[in-house]
């Protein structure tokens, strides 16, 4: 029962089955190549993630609509990938959330409204 998963300046290539890891709080990925891909559906796929850290991993394309089905998150942290586009208004349904960190991405456009119902954010990072 796999609960934290760190990964830092590895050679993986792909997330493909991360979604298995059904008790999954935990997912730190840092200094990865991902060669430039979106981030994974498969990840969309673990609602019991808490912490999901996604640092400098070559992540390009929109932030997925389903961001917004991890509502047990607490922190998300993207930074530094190349994120493009609005932030989806699906975030505002990340009530528990406390830290969020979308600085040195490619974002644009206001921020959703909808960020204003998360009530427990601490720290946001643009």
């Amino acid at each position: 029962r796999l609960e934290m998963l760190v990964l830092h300046t590895t050679g993986i290539s792909t997330l493909q089955g991360i979604d298995d890891a059904a008790a999954l709080e935990t997912l730190q990925l840092s200094r990865i190549d991902f060669g430039g891909i979106t981030i994974p559906n498969e990840l969309w796929n673990i609602h019991t993630l808490r912490n999901l850290q996604l640092r400098e991993c070559g992540f390009e394309g929109q932030l997925s609509e389903r961001v917004g089905e991890l509502r047990e998150l607490t922190a998300l942290n993207l930074y530094q990938n190349t994120l493009t586009g609005n932030l989806p208004t699906q975030m505002g349904d990340l009530l528990n959330l406390k830290s969020l960190t979308l600085s040195r991405n490619q974002f644009n456009g206001p921020l959703p409204t909808e960020l204003n119902l998360m009530s427990n954010l601490l720290q946001l990072y643009l």
